[in-house]
């Protein structure tokens, strides 16, 4: 326990900082703008066994390279910070990533934080470019072999940046769950890393896969982001996304946000037999590109009409939207050869004014739906 003062902690064993290695640890920091640098299991970390690292003040700094930073490996490990501007920053595995039995979460309470996620190692599908990140309220397990845990991410009010590659940010793998939710602030999701995990430029070219609420081979992820003005980036297969029997959902609860990953399987889209949904309430918001809603007619992974299809939802309740589909505000369209559709439905107020208008005679009121 810590009481007070500006902090550095640093070490490149495993197991420090409220990392656990077969055991329990707990590090409290009580104030002070505090620097945590280390290597491996550490900063709220477990590898079988219990990790937390509290820090209740300041502007602080987590750096990490593997499995840190709430992180769990058959057990619990837990990184709660209170209040301050932070920044944290890991390679692989870390913010609220758990593996197998394990239970994992990030936890800050205030402040206009940034955190990164990935830029060191190269992702495992040859035919796309980018790095893996794994992180950011992630459950994951190994496929074919044992199931995930659960991971969580949990961000408080303030301005928040979020960078990450592959597999990061509100999602579950292989029988895993992830959650991540931001309840305050205009917050920008900038998906793919801006440079490398060391700070140099990257070698290989901006791209994300797997981002932004989205489940892959049984699992389910959750996003969820109370209020602001916030803006979803990505590339492919995000945004709200299921893939191979999976959910993936991406809530958003107020503010006039922007949607940008355009490229393919992106806001709001289930694919081989998986459900996807984006979820936006309230706002004048933005939709770039012409995935919304979209359920493609392809399934290979299971037998048709066994695994249901593919159900993919974009439902915007309230606001004047603006979509790269060409869908219109106030009512619905169907998208794909499955169960894909686009829901805009006017707020209760909107819906009075538009009836009070057209009992005045200016005319309008909801157009049908298609």
């Amino acid at each position: 326990i810590d009481l007070g003062g500006s902090d550095r902690y640093q070490g490149t064993q495993p197991g420090i900082q409220g990392g656990a290695v077969v055991g329990g640890s707990i590090l409290v920091d009580v104030g002070g703008d505090d620097v945590y640098s280390a290597r491996d299991i550490a900063q709220g970390s477990a590898l079988v066994g219990v990790g937390m690292l509290v820090d209740s003040a300041g502007n602080d700094r987590y750096v990490g390279f593997r499995r840190v930073q709430g992180q769990a490996l058959g057990g619990v490990g837990l990184l709660i910070d209170r209040e301050g501007k932070d920044d944290y920053r890991a390679a692989l595995w870390g913010q609220g990533f758990a593996g197998p039995w394990g239970f994992a979460a990030v936890a800050d309470a205030a402040g206009d934080d940034h955190y990164y996620v990935g830029g060191q190692f190269y992702d495992s599908y040859p035919e796309t470019p980018g790095y893996d990140g794994w992180g950011q309220g992630v459950g994951a397990g190994v496929r074919g072999v044992t199931n995930g845990g659960i991971g969580v991410l949990l961000e408080g009010a303030g301005d928040d940046e979020y960078e990450f590659d592959y597999f990061a940010h509100g999602g579950g793998y292989w029988l895993g769950m992830g959650f991540a939710r931001d309840f305050g602030g205009n917050d920008q999701r900038l998906a793919a890393t801006r440079s490398a995990y060391n700070g140099s430029a990257r070698s290989q070219q901006r791209f994300q896969r797997f981002g932004n609420g989205w489940g892959c081979h049984y699992a389910v992820g959750f996003l969820i982001d109370d209020s602001g003005d916030d803006s979803y980036d990505g590339t492919i297969m995000g945004i709200g996304f299921g893939w191979d029997l999976s959910a993936g959902f991406l809530l958003e609860l107020g503010g006039n946000d922007q949607y940008l990953a355009t490229v393919g399987g992106v806001q709001g889209q289930g694919a081989q037999a998986s459900l996807g949904i984006l979820y936006d309430f309230a706002g004048e918001d933005f939709y770039k590109g012409t995935s919304q809603g979209y359920a493609s007619g392809s399934i290979t992974y299971h037998p048709y009409p066994t695994c249901g299809g593919n159900f993919s939802f974009v439902i915007d309740y309230g606001g004047t939207d603006q979509y790269g589909c060409r869908a219109r505000n106030n009512s619905v369209s169907r998208r794909g050869s499955f169960g894909g559709f686009i829901v805009d439905r006017p707020k209760k107020e909107e819906l009075e004014a538009m009836q009070a208008s057209v009992e005045k005679g200016a005319g309008g009121g909801i157009p049908a739906s298609r």
